[in-house]
């Protein structure tokens, strides 16, 4: 009996190159016999080359292959191709039988990517028969050897489908690497750059698959690196490990970062050499832990553990957020009523916030699948909520759990000081000091929380009468707040009144009349108010903000135009900074129109202090604001000061 088939034509379109067969492929089978005249293919644009030639009486055959890439690979056994590239070749002689294979040649992988995963080039010399694969691998930077390794592994290459192709008996693993530059294992993760410092290392792994035991240690000195995705450097990293049985020791492990350090303490165990469980406990001293423009900044301390299997470890403990800044694209989106439409019923109307989100660049597969339970979070001292129309002065505690990729957080933050800005139309800002407030979270996946903010602008109107305190309070939760306007003395007053004042200096039944020359020099004042507070406001944000000026608080409060004569307040400008815990101190200065440089007696300040939770005590010393006109040179005027002493109590319900 005689088969004989013969292939004259091959044309592969594989995901990144085009392949063609060079060559006829005859395959003829007899009874006793088989021929194969083996198989010549050649990439179309030249890059590669896969060839098997039968050799003797066709019981081997030598394999070369040459560009052969990974992610084509990938896609002809129908993986997933996404993250995936490199390049593979290989000059293998080839052997035995379709259940016990015997391979011998040189193996090269470079460029190799998958997922995290960036690797260098290796190469290896490799030998495989009787189920026993004895691998030589030296991985290569630069033209330079710089890791060796030597392994004899029981596996199973045989051609068929198998669920494990580990196979039971001895396994031998030695891992030399004598003060290699770290800066290696840049290839290794996508998450990790910028690797530098020295590794020594002599590891040995004996044993079986399911029991190995382990010996030898490494060191790290000098080492250094940045975590891209956080925005964070590691600098002094300092270690040294032993192996011993089943477990990686970790003697010490030290770690500086911006502002503080972070030390490592416990083990990693090799329940199977290929499932690692860790044990760690972390301490960590005042360590920058993310810095994400727009989104996070964080210095943290705290005790930590981390336990479980690599692939789902868990993480508990207690933290501090010792000083910070969480920033929004705005706390709350608010569009406030247009005068003009008279089909407008609701005066103000605040839709949506604005979700910011970490991004596909802070995640990664230990992320994801990394769960906390119950880590209690601490803000004190420094941490502020900021945006281009808030900075609040925070504190509180929090407890935070995940599961999967869902973060739960329940907890209550209080807001202690700070400003608020609201924002009418598109030119009026005007800026509330904020008198209390909290931000509570409940615990859900959505991770919104209730709103309770309550901060104050005073006005002054346009005929220079008694200053009208208008509080706003925002309340609902973040995905739906609400605000409302009232005044804080004296009879009430419509929300459309209060809109007015804030916005012309006088209530709404007032617009339409009065004197035509008043109504223009207000407009006039109105309109350089509005000018000169929308001015300041983003001069505020850009200097705290962008410019990051070491300060915690800052004000600038324009000074009102004159009117017919009147007097007009003195520019202001306030800087605060948190001293300690419990005390804050605030120093302003004031500026008049006919004033070229500061008049050093318009200086004011206040002391803040807070004791026993919910009390408050305050020291000030403030000029009284007044200038005289723009003609006259004296400067501030009168030279008088106020002195004010406040003690609150706050209770929240």
């Amino acid at each position: 009996m005689l088969f004989r088939s013969r292939v004259d034509t091959v044309a592969a379109d594989l995901i990144a190159t085009k392949w063609d067969l060079l060559t006829p492929t005859v395959l003829e089978l007899t009874d006793s016999n088989a021929a194969f005249s083996g198989i010549d293919l050649a990439a179309r644009d030249g890059s590669g080359v896969f060839r098997v030639t039968p050799l003797g009486d066709g019981d081997h055959f030598e394999l070369e292959a040459l560009g052969l890439g990974i992610r084509d690979f990938y896609g002809l056994l129908q993986r997933d191709t996404t993250s995936v590239g490199g390049s593979f070749a290989a000059n293998l002689l080839l052997g035995g039988t379709r259940e016990m294979p015997r391979i011998t040649g040189t193996v090269q992988v470079a460029d190799a990517t998958l997922l995290d995963f960036r690797g260098p080039l290796a190469r290896a010399v490799i030998r495989y028969r009787d189920r026993i694969l004895d691998a030589d691998m030296v991985l290569w930077r630069t033209g330079q050897p710089v890791l060796r390794v030597d392994a004899q592994l029981p596996v199973d290459l045989s051609l068929a489908r198998l669920p494990d192709r580990r196979v039971d008996g001895p396994l031998k693993v030695r891992v030399v690497a004598d003060s290699v530059d770290l800066g290696v294992f840049d290839a290794f993760s996508r998450s990790v750059d910028q690797l530098r410092g020295l590794l020594v290392a002599d590891v040995e792994i004996r044993g079986t698959w399911e029991e190995p035991s382990l010996a030898g240690e490494l060191a790290i000195a000098d080492g250094r690196g940045r975590v891209e995705g956080l925005g964070v450097e590691f600098h002094d990293i300092l270690g040294r490990a032993h192996l011993a049985g089943d477990s990686i020791v970790i003697d010490t492990l030290r770690i500086g970062g911006e502002g503080g350090v972070m030390d490592v303490a416990g083990w990693v165990r090799l329940e199977q050499l290929t499932r690692p469980i860790v044990n760690l406990d972390i301490q960590a001293q005042n360590i920058l832990v993310i810095d994400a423009p727009d989104f996070l900044t964080l210095f943290a301390s705290g005790q930590l553990s981390l336990v479980g299997p690599f692939t789902q470890p868990v993480l508990t403990g207690t933290g501090t957020a010792n000083r910070g800044v969480l920033y929004f694209a705005d706390l709350v989106n608010k569009r406030v009523l247009d005068l003009e439409d008279p089909e407008n019923a609701d005066l103000v109307d605040l839709s949506y916030i604005r979700e910011r989100r970490l991004g596909s660049r802070f995640q990664n597969r230990f992320i994801d699948s990394l769960r906390i339970i119950d880590l209690d979070l601490r803000v004190q001292d420094d941490f502020y909520l900021r945006s281009t129309e808030a900075n609040i002065l925070l504190e509180g505690d929090l407890r935070v759990n995940k599961v999967r990729r869902e973060y739960r957080m329940s907890g209550d933050l209080r807001m202690l000081r700070g400003r608020y800005q609201l924002r009418i139309g598109n030119l009026v800002n005007r800026n509330f000091d904020v008198i209390q407030g909290s931000i509570r979270y409940f615990g859900t996946p959505d991770l919104d929380a209730q709103l309770d903010i309550v901060a104050e602008h005073r006005v002054t109107p346009v005929d220079r009468s008694e200053q009208i305190p208008i509080v706003a309070t925002i309340s609902g939760t973040m995905r739906a707040p609400r605000l409302t306007l009232t005044n804080r003395d004296g009879p009430p007053i419509s929300q459309s009144d209060l809109v007015s004042y804030l916005m012309f200096g006088k209530p709404a039944f007032d617009l339409s009349g009065g004197q035509n020359q008043t109504s223009e020099e207000g407009a006039l004042a109105w309109g350089l108010a509005a000018l000169s507070s929308a001015l300041s406001s983003e001069v505020e944000r850009t200097l705290i903000s962008d410019i990051g000026l070491p300060i915690d608080y800052l004000q600038i409060r324009p000074g009102a135009t004159p009117i017919a004569g009147s007097s007009v307040t003195a520019t202001r400008i306030s800087a605060g900074w948190r001293l300690t815990r419990q005390l804050f101190i605030t120093l302003s200065a004031g500026f008049c129109p006919n004033d070229q440089l500061l008049n050093y007696k318009a200086l004011g300040a206040s002391l803040e202090w807070r004791f026993g939770g919910q009390w408050r005590s305050s020291v000030s010393l403030e000029p009284v604001e007044a200038c005289e006109l723009a003609t006259q040179s004296s400067g501030l005027y009168p030279t008088r000061y106020q002195i004010g002493v406040d003690l609150l109590w706050e209770k929240e319900y």
